[in-house]
């Protein structure tokens, strides 16, 4: 699995082989580490909606330190357009099932990458209805205001 060099298109999506498992506690620590374990030349991609998604949180909730671990992790991404796979979005709309987070997993699932998660039941949703998705999932972290 991997990106072509041409690929420029929740959580982030990442090319190449598969990360290693990225802790809370690491996710709070200091992602200089959480890059290093996952490789310093892995791309990172991340669907426009997902980046929404986490600005708009982290300047809602986020205090300055978390402010800036954020945009120390995005200065690692690229952000790409939304383009969902068909087999996601025919998926029925749901409370596990959000239309965003058919975007964003769309988007991993059609370009055949590992997207990084913490939204399990959105993975577990999907499987339900016979659709996987190639993930890797973390407990959810959310902002804490430090």
């Amino acid at each position: 699995m991997g990106c072509r060099a041409g690929d420029r298109t929740r959580g982030a999506i990442a090319c190449g082989d598969p990360l290693p498992a990225v802790t809370q506690q690491e996710f709070r620590g200091d992602l200089r580490a959480v890059a290093a374990a996952d490789g310093e030349d892995r791309q990172l991609l991340m669907p426009a909606t997902a980046a929404d998604e986490f600005s708009r949180a982290m300047v809602m909730r986020a205090g300055p330190i978390e402010r800036a671990r954020g945009l120390e992790f995005m200065k690692r991404v690229t952000i790409v357009d939304n383009n969902s796979s068909a087999r996601v979005m025919a998926l029925t709309t749901s409370n596990r099932l959000g239309y965003n987070d058919k975007l964003i997993f769309g988007t991993a699932d059609k370009y055949g990458v590992l997207i990084y998660t913490g939204d399990r039941d959105f993975l577990s949703a999907a499987a339900h209805h016979g659709v996987r998705i190639f993930a890797r999932s973390h407990d959810p972290v959310s902002f804490t205001g430090q």
